[in-house]
C-alpha cells in the first residue's frame, strides 16, 4: 500500500465519520475515488484487507450501501494503526518467549519432580535394611547373654559344689588330723 493510497482511505474515512450513520450509496462511495480503478483496488482495501468499511446486506447492485465497521469508526490514522499492530506483535513476541520460557520450566520440573520421592525413597529402604540389621545384632546379642548366664550358672553350681567337697575334705582332714 502506497503513502497516496493510505492518505486517500485515510481522507474517505474522515468523510464518512461526517454522515451520522458513516453509510454511503454505492454512487456516493465511488465518487470519493478518482478512476474506478482506483474504487477497485482501494475500496477493496478498505473492505476486505483493513476492514474498516463494510457492505451493508441487502440492496441490489445499483442500490448496495456502504458503512463504517466498528474499525472503521476506531480508525484516526495509519500511524495509529501501525503503532496498534506494533504493540500487538510486540505483545504477541512476549507471550510467545514467555510460553517458551514456560514450556522449558515445565520440562525441568517433569525431569527434577520425581527426585525428592525417588531419595525418600532409597532413603526408607536403607532405615528398613539398618533397622532390620540392628534387630539382627540385638537378637545375636540377647543370645550371647543367654549363653553366658547359662554358663554362670553352671559355673556357680560347679563352683558350689568344688566348695562343698573342698568343705569336705577339710572337715575330714581335720578330723583325721584331730586324733590324737
Amino acid at each position: 500500500m502506497t503513502k497516496e493510497h493510505k492518505m486517500l482511505i485515510e481522507q474517505i474515512i474522515e468523510k464518512m465519520k461526517l454522515k451520522k450513520d458513516g453509510i454511503l450509496s454505492i454512487d456516493q462511495f465511488t465518487s470519493l475515488f478518482e478512476s474506478r480503478n482506483q474504487s477497485l483496488s482501494v475500496g477493496g482495501l478498505m473492505i476486505d484487507n483493513l476492514k474498516l468499511v463494510e457492505r451493508v446486506k441487502g440492496g441490489t447492485a445499483l442500490t448496495q450501501r456502504y458503512r463504517l465497521s466498528k474499525e472503521g469508526w476506531a480508525f484516526t490514522t495509519f500511524e495509529e494503526l501501525e503503532k496498534k499492530e506494533y504493540q500487538k506483535e510486540l505483545k504477541e513476541n512476549i507471550e510467545l518467549e514467555n510460553l517458551k520460557v514456560n514450556t522449558q520450566l515445565n520440562k525441568w520440573l517433569l525431569r527434577t519432580k520425581w527426585v525428592p520421592h525417588i531419595l525418600s525413597l532409597i532413603a526408607i529402604l536403607i532405615s528398613i535394611y539398618f533397622s532390620n540389621k540392628d534387630n539382627n545384632k540385638q537378637a545375636e546379642l540377647e543370645e550371647k547373654i543367654k549363653d553366658n548366664i547359662k554358663s554362670i550358672d553352671t559355673l556357680k553350681i560347679e563352683n558350689s559344689i568344688l566348695i562343698k567337697k573342698v568343705n569336705t575334705l577339710e572337715s575330714k582332714t581335720s578330723a583325721n588330723s584331730g586324733l590324737p
